[in-house]
């Protein structure tokens, strides 16, 4: 199951962790935050396994320390035996930040569990106890908010994941266009619909670059509306040439046609794309996206990049 949602899961009865999530295929395996790569996306299930084995065990940790000190009279001091159990607690707590990868959090509280240890004559209060781990907690706490994960729709997801969104024919004729057809996906399946849109048009000018080299019409420093008039004057002299080959009439009617489809692309979207004021909502971007999806599958049937 995939869905969009700013995540809010109660980690502890006192507050809440808050954060966004990435998800993708179940096969992706995270054992701790320093497993993840920049831009990795993990299942859902893996998240859930994740958490609940490792964020709450953690934060357990945490509060029972806290509620054991908070038990005690306050100004009653610890004694040794006490003193273990406690940084036997804390030593609990940096072993399993190690395991999630949270590495101040982990430095804090062994300075702490350090500390606390080695000081043979240190008799601290139940009250020193509970301020050490409250700030403990406020550590692990705000270590844990800097991570940040976003959640892609299931019926999205395949924009994020899938190579060849086009198609193998595409991919095989344009390779230089699978950067923006990639890139294009993933800002459309995680909601950058203006950016999507933008990476499509650089996607077009490739496939008119493979027009204009059709009729040998140059694609340096020309403007789109340019060259497909002289694309569409090289079209209409093809019945002139005398030498015209026998399926010149399916020829005109390709290349007409892919001609009038760019000319169409550049009136309604390219020109606006390129200004700022123009923004595309992602019912819009998912247009543009199908349309130039389906118009590269059939110009790479008969064209291909210079």
């Amino acid at each position: 199951m995939w869905c969009v949602f700013v995540a809010e899961r109660r980690l502890t009865l006192a507050r809440p962790f808050k954060g966004t999530y990435i998800l993708d295929s179940p096969e992706s395996k995270v054992h701790n935050l320093a497993d993840l790569k920049p831009f990795q996306i993990v299942s859902l299930l893996t998240m859930l396994e994740f958490d609940t084995s490792e964020f709450l065990e953690l934060i357990e940790l945490v509060e029972y320390g806290l509620a054991w000190a908070n038990q005690k009279d306050r100004d009653e001091r610890i004694d040794d035996g006490n003193r273990g159990a406690v940084t036997s607690n804390l030593r609990d707590v940096v072993s399993k930040c190690e395991e999630l990868g949270l590495a101040v959090s982990r430095n804090f509280i062994n300075d702490a569990r350090i500390r606390l240890s080695l000081k043979e004559n240190f008799q601290p209060s139940y009250l020193d106890i509970s301020t050490q781990m409250e700030a403990v907690k406020a550590v692990l706490h705000a270590e844990l908010e800097t991570v940040k994960f976003l959640m892609i729709p299931a019926r999205e997801a395949h924009y994020y994941t899938d190579v060849d969104l086009f198609g193998v024919d595409v991919a095989s004729n344009f390779s230089n266009a699978s950067y923006d057809i990639g890139e294009a996906g993933k800002c459309l399946a995680v909601g950058r619909s203006t950016a999507c849109v933008l990476h499509l048009m650089r996607v077009l000018e490739l496939g008119l670059n493979s027009l204009a080299n059709q009729f040998q019409v140059s694609f340096v420093n020309t403007n789109w509306n340019q060259i497909i008039e002289q694309v569409e004057s090289k079209i209409r002299d093809i019945d002139k040439d005398p030498n015209k080959p026998a399926t010149w009439r399916e020829d005109r009617k390709f290349y007409s046609g892919a001609a009038n489809q760019f000319r169409y692309f550049k009136d309604s979207w390219r020109n606006y794309a390129m200004h700022i004021h123009d923004k595309y909502t992602p019912e819009e971007a998912l247009i543009v996206y199908t349309s130039v999806k389906v118009f590269m599958e059939q110009i790479a049937k008969r064209l291909k990049q210079p």
